[in-house]
């Protein structure tokens, strides 16, 4: 018998399992291409399709068709536009991690790796065509005319083409400039500040900030405060967003007046702002509940810039899902604290006075001339 090395059989032992598990492993990946190319998610009903991809096939349809020429790829057995439209709306709309729940749904079946690059083409293929087509700040004349006249017969508020809040979405702590996203609720978030049409449509999201950040500074170095700054010197005055006490008084804001009278033109006013501002509060409610991927209990566990890809297309899908009546009669009807008045006001540096002063003016203008 020829003489063998020690631990020569254990090593023998080692590779044969080493094999098979690859073997296994191969056959586990082709069992799942098998199960993913006879699956069709369309083929299921209308009902469980918007609950697992909150949009239905209509719309699903329609975002696969704009998308498909930004994401397909010349690979062999690549994944269809489809395929990774669907997964990244599974994940966007269910906020679990990407291995298991994800990866391994019935309806997907890719592995984690796979739901990773699905995302990552998704979102960017988003950014190119499809958020900046559906979220849209109103800059004619017609647009500003037609938001206004919405929040007036809704809820009596005059003048107004927007509601702006900030809200915190989690992300884990971030290598880089950590301290910029540590917020006062012991959290790494970013801060996404959002604004909102009457209908609830959002016509403006701005996710660069962390969440140390506040509303009031976020606001201050916006691409919208300076665009109403412009507007207003070029004479487009009667015209404002409402927002909490977190921002200033400015001629083009308008915020509630603290602990005023309710028999009182400033109570009056306060009411009727609060009430105006609460559409935010339930954009922000509605788009949290349904895209649980930025809910309040979940965390993005990505770096920040592919977690503000994800914050800008939630709100574009948002908008999409608004088409749908299901969809916009939750929002409408989605409960908020309707008489909280926001964060304590943040400080005023690198605001003119003079804008400051113009501002009370203008409200005080407003007050007497419809709430006295």
């Amino acid at each position: 018998m020829a003489f063998l090395p020690p631990g020569f059989l254990p090593h023998l032992a080692a590779l044969e399992n080493a094999a098979n598990e690859e073997e296994a492993a191969h056959n586990y990946r082709v069992q799942r291409k098998r199960l993913r190319d006879a699956c069709n998610p369309f083929d299921i009903p209308q009902a469980i399709f918007k609950q697992n991809f909150r949009l239905d096939k209509e719309r699903a349809h329609g975002l696969i068709d704009k998308l498909t020429p930004l994401m397909q790829t010349q690979r062999a057995f690549s994944l269809t536009a489809t395929q990774k439209v669907l997964t990244a709306l599974k994940f966007l709309s269910c906020g679990s991690y990407q291995r298991g729940s994800i990866a391994h749904h019935n309806l997907i079946n890719l592995s984690q790796a796979s739901v990773s690059r699905c995302l990552s083409d998704f979102l960017t293929a988003m950014d190119q065509a499809v958020v900046r087509e559906v979220i849209i700040f109103p800059t004619t004349e017609a647009e500003i005319q037609a938001t206004k006249l919405g929040f007036f017969e809704k809820f009596g508020f005059p003048g107004c083409i927007g509601a702006v809040d900030c809200t915190l979405i989690g992300i884990k702590r971030p290598s880089q400039n950590e301290e910029q996203y540590y917020s006062h609720k012991n959290l790494h978030c970013i801060n996404a500040q959002i604004i909102c049409d009457s209908n609830l449509r959002i016509t403006n999201i701005n996710p660069r900030h962390g969440g140390a950040t506040h509303d009031g500074f976020i606001w201050r170095f916006s691409v919208i405060n300076n665009h109403l700054r412009i507007a207003h010197q070029n004479g487009q005055t009667y015209t404002w967003l409402v927002g909490d006490s977190g921002y200033p008084t400015l001629p083009w804001v308008m915020i509630p007046i603290i602990h005023a009278d309710e028999n009182t033109p400033e109570g009056r006013y306060t009411h009727a702002q609060i009430r105006t501002r609460n559409c935010v509060e339930r954009v922000i409610g509605v788009m949290k509940a349904k895209w649980r991927c930025i809910l309040k209990h979940r965390i993005l566990h990505y770096e920040p810039g592919k977690a503000r890809r994800i914050i800008r297309s939630c709100a574009a899908l948002h908008n999409i899902a608004m088409t749908m009546e299901d969809y916009a009669h939750d929002a409408q009807n989605f409960e908020v604290d309707i008489d909280q008045e926001g964060e304590p006001a943040g400080p005023l540096n690198g605001i003119l006075e003079d804008e400051l002063a113009a501002g009370l003016v203008v409200r005080t203008e407003l007050i007497a001339a419809h709430y006295g």
